[in-house]
């Protein structure tokens, strides 16, 4: 029954290393979302920069063109750049809120994976505590197979089974005395 109890033990520290070992994967989990959202709002910032320089560029040039050609630009031609600057802006702000959107979808995913690891930490505490009791349980159960035995079969000398508090309990009755 030692073995058994020995066994139940080894198994809560297991369990307990495993709910440890949960967690801190989780965490590195985290950590690695946490970084591919800052990666995706960095990547989006420049996508939309990128794109807003080479709007500008895309304008000048058109007015450049216009200039050098000799046009006067009013009416309908500033009324066409207006509308390219309009768009550029709009599209740079879809670029960068489809780069929030999905830097939160990391930072949620990293979110996700910690409440995993905390689960996984509490559930590997309360295993191990279960396998802990459980081991507890099974010495408790192999003393008091012997409590029975030793009451039962009284040795030789009439000596009995005295428990831990000194009550002793001979296979004749029993009695307050301490055994000797």
């Amino acid at each position: 029954m030692a073995a058994a109890a020995a066994l139940y033990a080894v198994s809560a520290g297991l369990d307990i290393l495993s709910g440890i070992y949960g967690f801190f994967a989780a965490d590195t989990a985290n950590d690695m979302y946490q970084s591919r959202a800052r990666l995706i709002r960095m990547e989006a910032e420049a996508n939309a920069q990128r794109y807003m320089e080479q709007s500008r560029a895309f304008i000048g040039s058109q007015i450049a063109g216009y200039a050098a050609s000799g046009v006067k630009i009013t009416g309908s031609p500033i009324d066409v750049f207006a509308e390219s600057a309009r768009v550029a802006r709009a599209n740079v702000a879809a670029i960068r809120a489809g780069g929030a959107a999905e830097a939160l979808e990391q930072e949620l995913m990293g979110q996700e994976a910690l409440a995993g690891g905390r689960a996984s930490l509490i559930g590997g505490f309360a295993k191990g505590v279960g396998q802990g009791a459980n081991a507890w349980s099974s010495m408790d159960r192999v003393s008091n197979k012997e409590t029975i035995r030793n009451a039962q079969n009284p040795s030789s000398s009439g000596g009995g089974y005295t428990d831990s508090t000194g009550f002793n309990w001979s296979g004749s009755g029993y009695s307050l005395g301490r055994s000797r």
